[in-house]
C-alpha cells in the first residue's frame, strides 16, 4: 500500500506517536507499505520551527533527513500531474489551466 503522510502523521509518527491510531501505526511499521511525505509538509515543518512551534535540536537538512530515513520516507514532490493522477477523471483541473496558474518550474 502507498501511504502519504500530512504534516501531523509525519510530526506525531516522530514526537507523539500516541496520537496516531493502532491502525495508523500498524500500516507506518509494516515494511511491505511504501511512505511519502508532501513536499508541502516539508515546508510547513520548516515554518513551524520558524515561529517556534516545534523545537528540533539540529540543522533543519540534519533534522529532516534523519527523519525521514528513520520512518522510510520517500518525498513526494506535489505538483498538479501528482494531484490529478490521485483523483482521476474527476479532478476539475486540465492540464491547460493549471499552466495557466502555475510558473513554470526550474
Amino acid at each position: 500500500m502507498q501511504l502519504l503522510l500530512d504534516t501531523h502523521m509525519w510530526l506525531w509518527s516522530l514526537r507523539e506517536p500516541h496520537k496516531l491510531t493502532s491502525v495508523v501505526q500498524q500500516a507506518l511499521a509494516d515494511p511491505a507499505n511504501q511512505k511519502f511525505l508532501s513536499a508541502i509538509s516539508i515546508w510547513e515543518a520548516m515554518i513551524l520551527v520558524e515561529e517556534k512551534r516545534i523545537v528540533i535540536y539540529d540543522d533543519f537538512t540534519k533534522w529532516f533527513l534523519r527523519t525521514t530515513d528513520d520512518l522510510g520516507l520517500s518525498e513526494l514532490g506535489l505538483g498538479w500531474k501528482v494531484v490529478r493522477a490521485r483523483c482521476g477523471t474527476s479532478c476539475p483541473i486540465t492540464e491547460t489551466q493549471a499552466t495557466a496558474f502555475l510558473p513554470p518550474l526550474p
